[in-house]
């Protein structure tokens, strides 16, 4: 005890001959020996020495320095030895209560010190009062023990932990036992002036560390500063925390791994209102993974990163309600960081997919109200009711409806399937707000180069869970520089491309509270070009407005599309479609289809459809097909082939397929020519032959003028073209022109069919015409 004095630079006294004695047994059964001494240093200054001990070796042994005239000790300093707090709060009669495993010595000691913050000294009391006070004190203690919670104990219900055989003690709780630990030694000042009461810890580096082994939750925790205000009891503290725990499983089938929460608090509360303040807070978490989810496996979250400058809430008591407030002051921002996966599978007979993406979410100017009411009924009616009845029933509380508002900026980057990425990264930043049970969210969906690809809003009745849905009117124009994959979206090997003209949509529609939608939608393209896989379009205008209900889709006025030109193996220019629909009724009205090709055009009108799968005729006239552009197309250099068609093609689709029955292609008057020419490959061969080949034949159409020909085909929906062609005509130069018809029959397609003219391959058409001399 001296050496413990000197320590606190407490000088050792003389004592007089003023001298009190008191001993005894204290705290039965069971109790303690009592000792105390107490002795005069002088008129106005005593020591007290007090020890208690027991058979057991639990013992107190504490000694003071007190001065009459101030109601506070000078100086206080007590060593125990104890097992545990148990043995003192049963004799108080507080059972159950926590209970510390200190197995060691505690020492207790406090010091009265001047005034820091006044030069001259003040006296403590002033009329009977404390008016001024100052201490040092501190608290010496194993550095680690265990703290029964006994009836404190808790189920945290976020953990989940299942026992096989069930305990009816504390042991079955997460949370029964806390280990503390720190250096072993913990100083605070504390002072009392002007009714400020004000306690903190003296070394800023003290840190307090709670354990518990079961839930592997783990809690540092800092006081800087903590003051109060007496008696208007008001409280002021700053700290800091630092928190961490193994697994946490939040709802069935989720596991949370290796949380670690981080934050500066500082708060004031008086009377009844609460003011506290995050500051620097963040928020880790290892992995989060969800199980299940139908045809969702392995779904999981890694690396989240959650960080939070700052975060403000107000709580309040009133007379008849309860209120909470949380915000974000102005310029701070909260930040969320992770990386989504999954993996989908339809059925377990599907192959499966792994997705993966990296989400990025920036919080500002986030607001949280709530208000909870009480049961606002009087004094005077409670009395009345507890008169007449045996029991009262106090309504709960009412919560009034959740005011919850924020702006937001979320990024979705690196979305990847079978780690090839699916889509470019999509920005969507705007504002959300929650009040009187509805929901508004405005949005703008925006790619990396801040192009704006959608501005949405979005209204939610939470009572009627219906939604509404405005997708604003927006243009996107493309240019070979800005075209679809090179610019909107990059890095995806899309079968389309956009490279010229823009489109605009817009688009409002319903939700009901069974998922069914509703609404209407406009979409138009100008002078729009692009390709989808071989097939390029050029300078299409098109027009789209109709309504959609669960029930199908129904265009509002005639669906049209007009384009310059469409490359699809073949050039039709000028192709357009008018066309009316009603998914619901299967009603289909093509008003006009028309297209120019080899120099001709395609046309067909007032066709009406009643299922897209077995359509009735759909007769498509031919007018003006000119055959020496067929010929080009079939890039035959050899052959000269003149002359123009006209016709029809009776068109039905089966199956969904197209068949055509019964066309008939006939040729303009005066007729053409069908010739192979001089120094050609046919022309070449023919001549090697000699006169003795049945090659002969074929000087025929050396120089072939046919007055009329007629094509009749079919097209089966498996793809087999059965063409009959009849040739009537002459060779001027053959026979002195003698008359010379040729019938072919061909089963191929029609550009196969007009690579029969090359005689070297046409043996049908060479057997024809022997067979025709043969006859004549």
């Amino acid at each position: 005890m001296a050496q413990q004095a000197k320590e606190l630079n407490i000088t050792a006294e003389n004592k007089t001959k003023a001298h009190f004695i008191v001993r005894g047994k204290a705290l039965a059964p069971d109790p303690y020996q009592l000792d105390v001494n107490i002795y005069h240093l002088s008129k106005t200054d005593a020591r007290v020495h007090t020890i208690m001990t027991r058979s057991d070796g639990n013992n107190l042994n504490c000694d003071a320095k007190i001065i009459f005239k101030q109601p506070l000790p000078q100086y206080l300093n007590c060593n125990a030895n104890f097992k545990n707090t148990k043995e003192f709060t049963d004799r108080l009669g507080l059972d159950d209560v926590p209970d510390a495993q200190i197995n060691g010595p505690l020492r207790f000691y406090a010091k009265q010190v001047a005034n820091r913050l006044s030069k001259t000294p003040q006296p403590m009391v002033i009329n009977n009062k404390i008016v001024d006070a100052h201490y040092l004190f501190g608290i010496e203690l194993p550095s680690s023990f265990t703290i029964e919670l006994n009836k404190y104990a808790f189920t945290a219900p976020f953990l989940h932990a299942k026992q096989q055989h069930p305990r009816r003690n504390n042991d079955s709780k997460h949370v029964a036992k806390i280990q503390m630990n720190s250096d072993g030694k913990i100083n605070f000042t504390a002072s009392y002036q002007n009714k400020l009461f004000r306690v903190a810890l003296s070394d800023k580096n003290e840190t307090i560390n709670f354990k518990n082994t079961k839930t592997k939750f783990e809690l540092d925790f800092f006081i800087d500063d903590l003051n109060c205000l007496y008696p208007n009891l008001q409280c002021h503290i700053d700290a800091n925390i630092n928190a961490s725990i193994k697994t946490l499983e939040p709802i069935i089938n989720s596991k949370i791994d290796n949380v670690l929460f981080s934050s500066k608090v500082k708060a004031t509360w008086a009377n009844n209102y609460l003011i506290s303040q995050l500051q620097q807070t963040r928020f880790q978490i290892q992995k989060l993974e969800l199980e299940g989810i139908p045809t969702l496996a392995n779904s999981n979250s890694q690396h989240v990163d959650f960080s939070l400058n700052q975060l403000i809430g107000l709580f309040e008591k009133k007379e008849d309600r309860l209120e909470l407030l949380l915000y974000q002051p102005k310029n701070t921002q909260a930040q969320l960081n992770t990386q989504l996966n999954a993996r989908y599978q339809a059925t377990k007979e599907a192959s499966s997919a792994d997705y993966k993406a990296q989400l990025n979410i920036d919080v500002s100017k986030f607001l949280l109200r709530y208000e909870l009411l009480f049961n606002s009924t009087s004094e005077a009616e409670t009395e009345a009711e507890t008169a007449n009845t045996a029991t009262v029933t106090i309504p709960p509380p009412k919560a009034l409806p959740l005011t919850l508002s924020s702006d937001f900026n979320l990024s979705i980057a690196a979305v990847q399937r079978n780690h090839k990425q699916l889509l470019p990264a999509t920005h969507l930043h705007g504002h959300f707000r929650l009040a009187d049970n509805t929901l508004q969210l405005e949005t703008i969906v925006a790619n990396n180069h801040n192009d704006i690809l959608a501005q949405v809003d979005v209204n939610t009745d939470l009572k009627t869970n219906k939604t509404k849905v405005k997708l604003h009117r927006k243009t996107i124009t493309f240019t070979r520089q800005k075209s679809l994959k090179n610019h909107y979206f990059p890095a995806l090997s899309l079968p389309l491309d956009l490279t010229g003209g823009s489109i605009t949509t817009s688009a409002t529609f319903t939700i009901n509270g069974h998922n069914k939608l509703t609404g209407t939608t406009n979409i138009t393209s100008n002078q729009l070009s692009g390709s989808y896989r071989e097939i390029d379009v050029t300078q299409l205008n098109s027009s789209l407005y109709a309504t959609f209900t669960p029930n199908g889709i129904r265009t509002l006025r005639p669906m049209a599309f007009f384009a310059q030109q469409l490359k699809a193996g073949i050039t039709l220019t000028k192709p357009s479609l008018i066309i009316d629909a009603n998914t619901h009724t299967n009603q289909y009205i093509l008003h006009r289809v028309s297209a120019n090709i080899f120099g001709g055009s395609l046309t067909t009108q007032g066709i009406h459809i009643t299922d897209l799968r077995h359509s009735p005729l759909i007769p498509i006239t031919v007018l003006g097909l000119d055959i020496n552009q067929i010929t080009d197309v079939i890039d035959h250099d050899g052959i000269e082939f003149t002359g123009i068609l006209d016709g029809t093609l009776p068109v039905t689709i089966i199956k969904s397929k197209p068949e055509i029955q019964a066309a008939i292609l006939q040729s303009r008057h005066p007729g053409g020519v069908l010739r192979y020419l001089d120094g050609s490959v046919i022309d070449d061969k023919v001549k090697a032959a000699g006169h003795h080949s049945p090659l002969i034949v074929s000087e025929t159409l050396k120089n072939y003028h046919y007055r009329t020909l007629a094509i009749k085909f079919n097209y089966a929906n498996n793809g087999l073209l059965t063409a009959q062609s009849h040739f009537k005509g002459y060779n001027p130069d053959f026979q002195y022109g003698r008359p010379i018809n040729i019938n072919l029959v061909v089963k191929d397609n029609i550009l196969e069919l007009m690579k029969t003219i090359n005689m070297i391959n046409a043996s049908k058409i060479e057997q024809a015409i022997s067979t025709h001399f043969n006859r004549h």
